[in-house]
């Protein structure tokens, strides 16, 4: 083994010696490395930044790579951990391309990249050209061919669990239905956002889907479903601090309490509305869509107010800020600047790249020294290892042994001190009575010859356990099954436990027939059937009756303990049969147990190919049923 890992060794080192590797960095390259980086960058800034560099390599792509730039962003899509970073980089790379088309309606490279994809970036990038192909009929008003393709879009978002974009078409389908005029369709497809929102439980669809179905609902002047939606808008809008939300919302119910002749709510509404938009644009903002809708609603209030200067005022600031959107271009960065610091740090990024690989060629030679020497300590170790591991083996299964037969050790005892318990009372019993100085001849012969016949039982019991731990400490536990009338091993055990009953007054009866018989170890049988009749005895109420019954049904014995006693809490059924949950309860007259009898006899039932069961009802008593083979 050791001159195995030797030459290994040696291999290794000759190969980082003299192999001389050829490492092209280009435009695909850097674009590789930055997709697996940013699966690992932990902070926000630091994926911006990625995602920034990553798109605007895209966009620079040339036609020739668009094919290996696509497979690229599909590999490290679908290998990803966080596959929805790397949706909008193959959103961009085909917007680019489309772009760079000078907008040809021709699809036909696209679909061929995308036939080499592999799901779900292949869906991705169908859902991206079916949103285009929506837009494009949108701008030409033809609404049908682009409530189509929006909600094919849609699909394919759906398809592949992008949650976010999937309410964004719900939302999408909701608004050309509105521009169509379709008032119904425009609500039923919001609601279907919002259920998909509600579904998925992301809080910002919640808030902006209720919003938009609070506005549809309205333009079918629905305003009590309106009132309800908007108001889900304004609480989860104000939970997730979406002042602008918060803001377009109070907007909305400023409205509906001016057609509501709510003059009071109108105002306070528009209050509202102004205090949130303030929030969500701190440093100005009137350019907005939230503001110039404001603006509107102040002018019209001031308007019914008769006060017409101000409304003069704020019908100046909505052309104004209204103007202001629609001709702004909203852009966060500067292109050219962009363009400048992505040179300079695609530079420098090259620069460090030669610089790594000049060091790695440079430490080839030591890698291969290091190397060496860690195969061969490596090899050492591992034999030092595996002597260590066969003495520890050695060593965990001499304890493992001795561990099992101290338990066997104890369960032998447990089992002994709980059998013999009862007889051994009874027998004390007995004696107690023989020793008073009133009894007669008669009595006394009578008490004589119970003790006799107790404590010859007593011996046949003894015996029985003696023998049954023998065999266990010689490690035969399993059954030695043979064919036995059950009627004449019942009658055994219930002369052993008579003794019991008398003292209680409870009658033991048998009605199980002569010729009723199964195929059990004697045993086995005996200390199961001991302790159930001795619990139903320990159980049952001074005067009363433990009945013994037996049946075959098919190819199996039934024989059943009966009492009417205390019975059984139900809490306590769960765990009445499981190993090591031994829990002693009094009897009726103050009888002590070793609490562990029933989970003996459950693991001998399923020895000797039986089963144990149990019915009862508290304060109504307790049926044991012990099954077994007939014969």
């Amino acid at each position: 083994m050791r001159g195995l890992l030797l030459a290994i060794g040696l291999s290794l080192f000759s190969t980082c010696l003299f192999a001389q590797k050829k490492i092209e960095f280009d435009d695909l390259s850097l674009l590789r490395r930055e997709l697996d980086s940013i699966d690992y960058a932990q902070d926000s800034t630091s994926i911006a930044t990625l995602s920034l560099r990553i798109e605007e390599q895209v966009r620079s792509i040339t036609p020739s790579k668009f094919n290996d730039c696509i497979q690229i962003i599909a590999n490290t899509t679908n290998e990803s951990s966080t596959p929805e970073r790397h949706y909008r980089f193959l959103a961009t790379a085909l917007a680019s391309f489309h772009e760079g088309n000078l907008g040809r309606r021709n699809f036909d490279q696209i679909y061929q990249a995308i036939q080499r994809i592999a799901p779900p970036a292949s869906t991705l990038c169908n859902a991206i050209i079916d949103l285009w192909q929506c837009q494009s009929f949108e701008r030409a008003k033809d609404f049908p061919n682009a409530i189509k393709f929006a909600k094919s879009s849609l699909r394919g978002h759906i398809a592949i669990n992008a949650h976010g974009d999937a309410c964004n078409g719900f939302t999408l389908v909701g608004i050309l239905y509105t521009k169509a005029k379709l008032w119904k369709e425009s609500v039923i497809w919001h609601k279907k956002g919002l259920d998909y929102a509600l579904k998925h439980q992301i809080p910002i669809w919640i808030s902006l889907t209720s919003g938009n179905l609070g506005n549809a609902l309205l333009q079918v002047k629905d305003t009590i479903q309106a009132l309800k939606y908007l108001t889900i808008d304004l609480e989860t809008g104000t939970k997730l601090k979406a002042y602008s939300s918060i803001a377009n919302t109070w907007t909305l119910l400023a409205r509906i309490a001016k057609k509501r002749g709510q003059y009071s709510k109108w105002k306070s509404g528009l209050d509202s509305a102004s205090y949130y938009a303030q929030l969500a644009f701190p440093d100005g903002g009137n350019h907005e869509r939230t503001w110039y809708e404001i603006y509107f609603e102040w002018s019209d209030w001031h308007r019914y107010i008769g006060n017409y200067q101000e409304a003069m005022k704020y019908q100046s600031l909505f052309y104004e800020s209204k103007h202001r959107h629609d001709s702004l271009e909203e852009k966060r960065f500067s292109t050219e600047l962009f363009n400048l610091l992505e040179k300079k740090y695609r530079d420098k990024e090259m620069s460090l790249l030669q610089s790594d690989l000049e060091q790695k060629a440079s430490l080839n030679k030591l890698y291969g020294v290091l190397l060496f020497v860690m195969v061969v300590f490596l090899g050492t170790l591992s034999y030092f290892i595996y002597n260590l591991r066969k003495k520890t083996k050695l060593e965990q299964e001499s304890n493992a042994r001795l561990e099992s037969l101290n338990q066997l050790k104890d369960r032998m005892f447990s089992v002994i001190s709980h059998d013999l318990r009862s007889p051994l009372a009874s027998l004390s019993g007995l004696i107690e009575l023989f020793n008073q100085d009133d009894l007669s001849e008669q009595e006394k012969s009578y008490f004589l010859e119970e003790v006799k016949t107790q404590l010859g039982a007593t011996m046949t019991l003894l015996d029985n356990l003696l023998q049954w731990s023998m065999l266990q400490f010689k490690g035969e536990s399993l059954p030695k099954p043979v064919n036995l009338p059950i009627a004449e091993e019942v009658k055994q055990i219930l002369t052993l436990l008579q003794g019991q009953a008398k003292r209680k007054h409870i009658q033991l009866t048998s009605t199980i027939p002569m010729e009723l018989s199964a195929t059990f170890d004697s045993n086995h049988f005996q200390l199961i059937l001991r302790n159930l009749i001795s619990n139903a005895i320990k159980f049952s109420h001074p005067n009363s009756m433990v009945q013994i019954s037996a049946k075959k049904k098919d190819s199996i014995v039934e024989i059943e303990v009966r009492d009417t006693g205390v019975g059984i809490p139900e809490e306590a059924m769960h765990s009445l049969f499981k190993r090591n949950s031994y829990h002693s309860t009094f009897g009726t007259s103050g009888e002590k147990g070793a609490g562990l009898g029933l989970s003996l006899c459950y693991d001998y039932a399923v020895l000797n190919a039986g089963k144990l069961e149990a019915s009862s009802q508290e304060g109504k008593g307790s049926t044991f049923c012990l099954s077994l083979p007939a014969s």
